[in-house]
């Protein structure tokens, strides 16, 4: 998901971890205003 338009402040995400130890949250910080090359690769293992 992402959020857009949020006032001035934190955000704080809270998010479990599957039984086999998955974190299903990653955050990722950047400069704003900037485009971010984010290159994923699926893990066919899980």
């Amino acid at each position: 998901m992402i959020v857009y338009g949020l006032p001035y402040g934190e955000r704080i995400l809270i998010n479990d971890r599957k039984p086999s130890g998955l974190p299903t949250a990653i955050a990722v910080n950047t400069d704003r205003d900037r485009f971010m090359e984010a290159v994923f690769e699926e893990d066919e293992t899980l």
